[in-house]
């Protein structure tokens, strides 16, 4: 499984090794760019590997980025929402959804992405 991570995680040697381990990749989340993208798009369409994302680009944000669309239109991968939880006892508790795809071979319009986003709200709202 790759994963990204603000390129900022990374400016430690000894914690950057460690991502490494987990197949984390720096993102710039300031300056995003075309690379940002490509990378995981290839991957997953070379190899079995998922791909943990925010699609709101962090876990302090809630407005969704339509990033995580074209990663999974171009590689032709489902996007798996997936909930994770921790309560007040030190315990946690992990909910997936349903995969699904996105069904479209042409570029998406910002009313799509739109709509898609508004999907994806309701799928986590379900969880």
């Amino acid at each position: 499984m790759n994963n990204p991570g603000k390129k900022e995680l990374f400016k430690n040697k000894i914690f950057s090794w460690f991502l490494g381990k987990l197949n984390a990749f720096p993102v710039d989340r300031k300056n995003p760019s075309l690379a940002t993208l490509q990378f995981p798009i290839k991957k997953l369409t070379e190899n079995q590997q998922s791909f943990v994302i925010f699609p709101t680009g962090s876990r302090y944000s809630s407005q969704l980025k339509s990033g995580y669309l074209l990663i999974a239109k171009s590689s032709k991968k489902p996007i798996v929402p997936a909930k994770f939880e921790f309560n007040s006892w030190g315990r946690s508790r992990l909910t997936i959804g349903k995969p699904y795809f996105i069904a479209s071979d042409e570029r998406l319009s910002k009313k799509e992405k739109k709509l898609l986003n508004e999907e994806l709200e309701l799928k986590f709202a379900a969880l």
